[in-house]
């Protein structure tokens, strides 16, 4: 992603987990709009508990 220079904002999405959480809050990119949590965390009940003990690091707001 470091080489994409086009103007259309980005998600980050596919095989994004709670192991991805430090590699993240060292991502940076002037079009990076978010991340798509959606198939690692909406879809096993058990994580819902693990992502709001998390607040910082699910937040949009670190690198984006």
């Amino acid at each position: 992603m470091d080489k994409y220079e086009g103007q259309t904002p980005f998600l980050l999405s596919g095989g994004i987990s709670m192991e991805s959480i430090e590699t993240l809050k060292e991502f940076t990119h002037p079009r990076w709009a978010g991340i798509d949590i959606n198939s690692r965390f909406e879809a096993v009940v058990p994580l819902i508990g693990k992502r709001s003990q998390h607040p910082y690091e699910m937040s949009l707001g670190f690198g984006c």
